[in-house]
């Protein structure tokens, strides 16, 4: 897609005010913080995690102790968004196989859990496009979705 300079310039607005949005919820840090962190490239929660005091060097009024307290409240936010992936899966009683599907990540599985594909058989008989419908797109490309299908065939044909 070709934007204008002014879609552009939007754009990298919205993306900066979301990245800043996430740093403040899940930190629990100030907006002149969050918004520190995102100009100095630090737009996600795992940036945060890999944060190192060269990193930080000459910023004003960031610190060796500063950065630790945010990377430890970045691991811990991390931890608590896996845990609750891992009780989402439990609650939709998605069939383990489907987690061991290469490519599988427990993001897609919820998906496809909350649309009622709980079992490698429910996955197989899925085309490219119904997979594609039923999960987000910043999830799943049509090379992961078509192979995650065919590992499902592959793996219910080895049953067989």
């Amino acid at each position: 897609d070709i934007l204008t300079d002014e879609e552009e310039s939007k754009r990298r607005k919205e993306e900066f005010e979301n990245s800043s949005k996430l740093l403040m919820e899940a930190l629990d840090v100030e907006d002149v913080l969050a918004n520190l962190l995102v100009t100095e490239g630090f737009s996600t929660v795992e940036d945060v995690t890999t944060i190192t005091i060269d990193d930080i060097s000459g910023i004003e009024g960031l610190d060796e102790s500063l950065i630790q307290e945010l990377r430890t409240r970045a691991q811990f936010y991390l931890s608590e968004q896996e845990n609750q992936k891992d009780q989402k899966i439990k609650e939709l009683k998605l069939e383990n196989e489907i987690m061991k599907l290469e490519g599988m990540t427990k993001a897609i599985a919820i998906e496809l859990g909350m649309n009622e594909i709980k079992t490698l058989e429910n996955l197989a008989d899925l085309s490219t496009v119904e997979l594609l419908e039923l999960v987000s797109k910043d999830l799943v490309s049509q090379e992961l979705a078509q192979n995650l299908i065919m590992e499902a065939r592959a793996k219910i044909s080895q049953e067989n």
